[in-house]
């Protein structure tokens, strides 16, 4: 009997573990445990694949995995992505005909047809729209590889946001289908009564420029010079040392708390104790930490724009600037009805982010690979 061919997932990095790597996570949960189906997976592994089960609470089989490690400088994680992506998009390339189904968990890829790509944030939507530095950048990169570096027509491009949807439409052109990404956690959100919470607010998410952590500490400060005993507790590392250490020097009250980065129940239970969480960043195609500390039964407020506002949706929770927050910030806590109306739209919201809904509208856009013999759906749900 002929072997069947593996799938292939691709990943530009496993990272510092975050909500791209908790995606792939389940992914890999439903290809490899819940169809049984035999994977390989490429990436650049920073953090390693072994433990995503052990950190993020996913049930991928490994013994229906074969990982791929591309090796990448370390010091470089965070930069050269592009390389990062063109490097996987040649392999993918190269190696099509040994998989079945190609599966790009991170943004599709270059110069590679009839693949099921997930997208994680909508700068490859903007290529050929950037600096001239940056274009020939691109151009150097792609010569070296061998690439045209164009996005296939041909492919099923699945969005996590409207928002994300809305931008590969006006840029390229490209119809996308929204299921938003998942969020695990393991705590009941009723666990801790919101009476019972502190006031204090948390953000969750990776230290860098553009998540405006800095912006928030001078939020937070603000706020507490009008009176409010507010604390933050920050959670979370990043890669850019400079920054880093800005905040750092920044977060030097006793009221701000740097907890460096924490997973499953050390994590949630900073959050149950919270009653409030932000995030400033502008830039968010999801929010997928936005979507955890709300299902978590914290009150987050967001800046207004990206797919976060379709998490929080009150206008109350959408921030266009630091006056904006504190104006918005003191209305709410004056009005416990608005908290308690609040607090039921972001119960019923949740659900939509569950990892069970997301493996099924998964499971239904590889149906026809499933059903006409591409790959086959050996044992599972």
């Amino acid at each position: 009997m002929k072997e069947e061919k593996p799938v292939l997932v691709v990943h530009p990095q496993i990272g510092s573990v975050g909500g791209s790597e908790f995606k792939l996570s389940v992914l890999l949960e439903l290809l490899t445990m819940d169809l049984g189906l035999k994977t390989v997976l490429v990436t650049h592994e920073v953090f390693p694949v072994s433990k995503l089960n052990e950190v993020l609470g996913t049930e991928i089989k490994y013994e229906n995995l074969e990982v791929v490690n591309l090796k990448f400088p370390r010091r470089f994680a965070s930069s050269l992505s592009y390389l990062k992506w063109a490097r996987i998009s040649k392999f993918a390339k190269k190696n099509a005909n040994k998989f079945s189904l190609i599966v790009s968990g991170y943004n599709p890829l270059l110069d590679v047809e009839g693949t099921v790509s997930f997208v994680g944030d909508v700068t490859f939507a903007t290529i050929g729209r950037s600096s001239i530095l940056r274009e020939l950048v691109y151009k150097v990169v792609n010569f070296v590889f061998g690439l045209r570096g164009e996005i296939s027509r041909n492919n099923i491009i699945i969005s996590n946001s409207k928002f994300s949807a809305k931008v590969i439409k006006d840029y390229l052109g490209l119809d996308s289908v929204v299921i938003y990404s998942p969020v695990f956690v393991a705590s009941d959100p009723d666990e801790v009564p919101w009476e019972e919470r502190e006031e204090g607010f948390v953000y969750l998410g990776r230290i860098s420029r553009e998540k405006k952590v800095l912006e928030i500490i001078d939020a937070m400060r603000s706020l507490r010079e009008r009176g409010y005993d507010l604390h933050l507790h920050i959670i979370g590392t990043g890669h850019d040392k400079k920054y880093l250490e800005e905040v750092k020097g920044n977060c030097s009250g006793e009221w701000c708390i740097m907890e460096g980065a924490k997973y499953g129940k050390e994590k949630e239970e900073i959050l149950l104790r919270h009653k409030f969480g932000i995030n400033l960043c502008e830039i968010e195609t999801f929010g997928i930490s936005v979507a955890e500390q709300a299902s978590l039964g914290e009150i987050v407020f967001v800046a207004d724009s990206g797919g976060q506002v379709e998490i929080v949706e009150d206008e109350i929770l959408r921030i266009k600037n630091k006056e904006n927050f504190i104006k918005k910030f003191e209305i709410l806590v004056r009005n416990k009805d608005k908290i308690e109306e609040i607090r039921g739209k972001l119960k019923k919201k949740i659900v939509e982010y569950h990892k069970d809904t997301f493996k099924k509208k998964v499971k239904e856009i590889l149906k026809p690979y499933i059903e006409y013999g591409k790959v086959s759906d050996s044992g599972g749900n």
